[in-house]
């Protein structure tokens, strides 16, 4: 069985789903621990009185600034940083498989492959870095408590 097809193959389907599945338990058993919804209000109350009952109306925005909070916020970075190696490695593994294979390929096909490789990298990084780097700067302010008031007035 050559590379490609071990991703068709039932090992290599089980292997994607556990990995899909297992990826995401650090961050989500952390979170667990680490939401207080009545510390958070009391912690809103007495630091930020004035969003206090925008707060309190919200389902969400649990976080605590407490030791739990850093490691889930450390947790959640290193996640984030893996996949981002796991995707250049993969571009990169795609982009030398198209080099071997510029002797088999017409050079339309291959510029057409390239041209495809580079929309569905830029697809993926141009979201992820636009939604995921304000989030993490956001969580890592409020788990470093890093007052972030004066930017949000540029």
């Amino acid at each position: 069985m050559g590379k490609e097809e071990f991703f068709q193959s039932f090992k290599g389907i089980t292997i994607l789903y556990l990995s899909m599945i297992i990826y995401p338990l650090p961050s989500i058993i952390c979170l667990l621990f680490t939401l207080d919804r009545e510390g958070a209000i009391e912690y809103v109350k007495k630091e930020y009185p004035f969003a206090y009952e925008l707060f309190i109306t919200a389902p969400c925005n649990t976080f605590v600034p407490n030791k739990l909070s850093k490691i889930y916020f450390g947790i959640v970075t290193v996640q984030i940083v893996i996949m981002s190696f796991v995707v250049w490695f993969l571009f990169f593994t795609i982009r030398k498989k198209l080099y071997e294979l510029r002797t088999t390929l017409s050079t339309q096909t291959i510029k057409a492959r390239r041209q495809l490789l580079w929309a569905l990298f830029l697809q993926v990084f141009l979201p992820a870095g636009l939604l995921v780097t304000p989030i993490l700067i956001y969580i890592g302010a409020v788990i470093l408590q890093v007052d972030l008031r004066g930017l949000l007035k540029i």
